[in-house]
């Protein structure tokens, strides 16, 4: 499956400009409406906004629990399960030199959005990734 880096659905949490988090609301091919919470909307440009990178804290709040984390003098190991509608899915994922990747259901994904996409294919109704509108990602 081909998970493109700007490949945005409405729903995504992305980062904007100051790093700060927000969701898409609404989009079309000039621009993007994003919410900052409480009834807070501002259309931003495309290039306003980024994607925001896979980190275990961040699959934490997503629903994600760890399960083993393996330190290797270069990098770090994890792996991680959730269960959506009664079933089991892992993730595993490597971090080194403040980068990642992640494999989720036989899929390679680098951001929160492209995780928020396939999971949403497996269960539309649930808002995946719960955190403070305010919380910096920078």
């Amino acid at each position: 499956m081909d998970m493109s880096n700007k490949r945005y659905q409405l729903d995504n949490y992305v980062k904007d400009w100051g790093h700060r988090v927000v969701k898409i609301v609404g989009l079309d091919h000039k621009k993007v409406i994003v919410d900052y919470g409480e009834d807070n909307q501002a259309t931003l440009e495309w290039h306003d906004i980024f994607p925001i990178p896979i980190k275990v804290n961040l699959l934490v709040q997503m629903g994600f629990s760890l399960l083993e984390e393996k330190r290797n003098p270069y990098h770090v190991k994890y792996s991680m399960s959730t269960i959506i509608l009664g079933r089991h899915y892992n993730a595993t994922g490597i971090e080194y030199d403040n980068k990642s990747l992640w494999n989720f259901s036989n899929t390679s994904v680098l951001y929160i959005h492209q995780l928020q996409n396939i999971m949403s294919i497996i269960n539309p109704d649930i808002d995946y990734f719960i955190i403070e509108k305010d919380q910096n990602l920078s």
